[in-house]
C-alpha cells in the first residue's frame, strides 16, 4: 500500500524560486520531483555531519524574507509546496538551524524557520542564489558560524537587564572553579540559559545581523575564515563582551528593554524548573512532608511524605509500561531522561508502586504538552491558600470557580450559590451606578439611557461597548479554600470534579506567571 506524502508548504525569495526552477528544467524534472530529490540529498548529507558542522543558508540566520506584517500585507516571498515522502519533513528540521529562543510552534519572529532553512540550504548547494538583499553574503554557513552571528546581533543589542547578568557572569568566569559557590554556579547557570534558551527577537536583530555579515564578510572574493566569527573561543567571548558595552544606540528609536527583562524572567524560571525537577527525582521513599520554595514568581509547593521520582529505562520494562498505559503515572524529561512520578515504596517485586487515587490528574495532564508536564506538577501541588504574604501576593488573586462549577461538584450547596449569585449581581448594580455618576463630559448626553438600562445588564453592556466605556459583569465565583490540588485528589472527591480542577490549577498558575513576567517587563523601565 502506498503512502500519502506529508504536504507543507514554505516561503522562500523569489531568486531561490528562479534557482529551484533552473535546476528542474536542467534535469527536465517537476518542480516537485526536484525539491523531494535535493531535499533527500541534503538531508543525507547533513545527518552524517556532527551538529555544528551541518550547513545552514545565510538567509536563516538573517530571518530572510521577512514575515510580512499582518495578514493585509503582502508577503516577500513566494510560497513553495511541498510533497515528501513520510518522515523527511521531520528529519529536515532535526538537520536544521534553530535560533536560541526560537521553537517550531512560536510566534512571528521566535518561530523557527528549520524546515524552510533545509529547501533554501539544499537548493543553495546546487545553484547558489542571490538578489539585491543576499548579495555580497556567503550563500552557506556552518551552523556554529551561523550562531556566532547570531550571538554578535545579540551582544550588540543587549539591553541593560542582560547585560547586567552576562556581566556578571562574565567575570564569574574568570574566577577559579573550585572558588565558586552555590550562588555563583546557579548565576553561570542563568546566564547561559539566557544566551542558549531563551533569547528575544525582533526584526531590530535581525537588521542588525545583516550589517554586521555585510561589514564582516566583504563580497564573494572575501576569506571567509578570517572574519571575528572564526576567532578562537576565548578571543570570540571578548569580541561579545565588547560588542555589549560598546555605548551605541542601535535601538531604531524603539526601547527594547522590556524584552530584555523578560528574557532574564525566562532564564531564572528555566533553572527553577530545572531544579524544582532535581527535586522531585531527589526526594526518596523515606522522604517526609516538606515544602520547596521556588523563587521565582516566590510560591510554595508541598509534596507528600514517601513520594518520589524514578528514571526510567527505554524502552519502560513492566510493570512500569503498563501504568502509563493505564493512567497511573507523569512522565517527563530531565537530563536525558524519562522520568516517572509519582512513585513509594511498596512490598513488591519491583519495589514500587504508583499513588492510588491520582487517576483523574494524570487525565488531565494528557491535554498538556509533554514539555510544560513539571510546570502541571508545580500547579497541582502548590499551596494555594497558605505561606507567607509574599505566597499569597504571588497567587492573587485567588483560584475562582464559577459558582455553578462549584455547585455541580459539590464544592458548595445552593444556599452558597444563591448567597454568590446576589452578591454579583449587586456589585454589578453598584458598578454601573458608578459609571453612571461618574460620566465623562463627552459621554453625558448618554446619561437617562445608562441610567435607565441600571439592573439590566445585557442592555447596560451594549450602551457601554458602543460609548467605549469600560464595563464588565461581575460573575459568581467561589475561591477554592483548600491547600494543593493533590490534597483534593486524595480526599477522595468526585473524579470528574479533581480532573477539572487540576486544569484549572494549570491556567491560574500561567496566568500569575505571565503576570509575574509582565511586571518584570514594567520594572526595566524603571531604570
Amino acid at each position: 500500500m502506498r503512502t500519502a506524502p506529508e504536504e507543507t508548504n514554505v516561503i522562500i525569495p523569489e531568486c531561490a524560486m528562479t534557482a529551484l526552477m533552473s535546476i528542474a528544467s536542467s534535469r527536465r524534472q517537476s518542480r516537485d520531483s526536484t525539491i523531494r530529490q535535493l531535499l533527500e540529498v541534503h538531508v543525507r548529507d547533513q545527518e552524517l555531519r556532527k551538529p555544528g558542522n551541518r550547513l545552514t543558508h545565510v538567509s536563516t540566520v538573517l530571518r530572510y524574507p521577512p514575515a510580512p506584517l499582518g495578514r493585509r500585507h503582502r508577503s516577500h516571498g513566494i510560497r513553495l509546496r511541498l510533497r515528501l515522502p513520510l518522515g523527511l519533513t521531520e528529519r529536515a528540521r532535526t538537520v536544521s538551524l534553530s535560533l536560541p529562543g526560537q521553537s517550531l510552534r512560536a510566534r512571528k519572529d521566535y518561530q523557527a524557520r528549520q524546515l524552510t532553512d533545509a529547501v533554501m540550504t539544499a537548493i543553495a548547494t546546487v545553484s547558489p542564489f542571490s538578489d539585491n538583499f543576499l548579495r555580497g553574503l556567503p550563500p552557506l554557513l556552518l551552523h556554529c558560524t551561523a550562531i556566532r552571528l547570531w550571538q554578535a546581533a545579540v551582544a550588540a543589542t543587549c539591553t541593560t537587564a542582560e547585560r547586567d547578568l552576562i556581566n556578571e557572569a562574565y567575570q564569574l568566569r574568570l574566577m577559579p572553579t573550585d572558588s565558586l559557590n552555590a550562588t555563583h554556579k546557579r548565576l553561570l547557570r542563568i546566564a547561559t540559559a539566557l544566551e542558549s534558551d531563551v533569547a528575544w527577537h525582533s526584526p531590530q536583530r535581525f537588521e542588525i545581523a545583516a550589517k554586521l555579515a555585510r561589514a564582516w564578510f566583504r563580497g564573494p572574493e572575501a576569506p571567509r575564515d578570517q572574519t571575528p566569527l572564526h576567532l578562537p573561543e576565548e578571543d570570540w567571548n571578548e569580541e561579545l563582551q565588547d560588542l555589549r558595552n560598546r555605548l551605541q544606540d542601535t535601538s531604531g528609536g524603539y526601547n527594547w528593554s522590556g524584552r530584555g527583562a523578560t528574557a532574564v524572567w525566562r532564564a531564572h524560571r528555566l533553572i527553577e524548573m530545572q531544579d524544582f525537577a532535581q527535586w522531585l527525582i531527589g526526594r526518596t521513599s523515606s522522604a517526609s512532608t516538606e515544602n520547596y520554595r521556588i523563587n521565582l514568581p516566590g510560591w510554595l509547593v508541598s509534596a507528600p511524605a514517601g513520594w518520589c521520582a524514578r528514571a526510567l529505562r527505554e524502552p519502560v520494562e513492566e510493570p512500569f509500561a503498563s501504568w502509563l498505559t493505564t493512567g497511573r503515572l507523569l512522565t517527563f524529561s530531565h537530563s536525558g531522561l524519562l522520568i516517572a512520578w509519582p512513585l513509594r515504596q511498596a512490598d513488591s517485586v519491583t519495589g514500587w508502586e504508583p499513588v492510588s487515587g491520582l487517576e483523574p490528574i494524570v487525565a488531565a495532564a494528557k491535554r498538556i504538552p509533554s514539555s510544560k508536564i513539571v510546570s502541571f506538577v508545580e500547579a497541582i501541588l502548590l499551596t494555594w491558600n497558605a505561606g507567607s504574604t509574599e505566597q499569597r501576593k504571588a497567587l492573587e488573586p485567588p483560584l475562582q470557580i464559577f459558582v455553578d462549577k462549584a455547585f455541580e461538584f459539590g464544592f458548595i450547596d445552593a444556599d452558597e450559590m444563591r448567597a454568590a449569585r446576589a452578591k454579583a449581581r449587586s456589585e454589578t448594580v453598584q458598578q454601573m451606578r458608578s459609571i453612571v455618576d461618574h460620566l465623562s463630559p463627552e459621554h453625558t448626553a448618554l446619561r437617562p439611557e445608562l441610567a435607565a438600562a441600571i439592573g439590566k445588564a445585557r442592555e447596560f453592556t451594549a450602551l457601554a461597548k458602543t460609548a467605549g466605556i469600560t464595563f464588565h459583569i461581575v460573575r459568581a465565583t467561589w475561591a477554592w479554600p483548600l491547600t494543593t490540588v493533590v490534597e483534593e485528589a486524595l480526599s477522595g472527591q468526585r473524579t470528574d470534579a479533581v480532573e477539572w480542577l487540576a486544569g484549572a490549577a494549570y491556567r491560574h498558575h500561567n496566568r500569575q506567571l505571565q503576570r509575574s513576567m509582565e511586571a518584570a517587563w514594567q520594572r526595566a523601565f524603571d531604570h
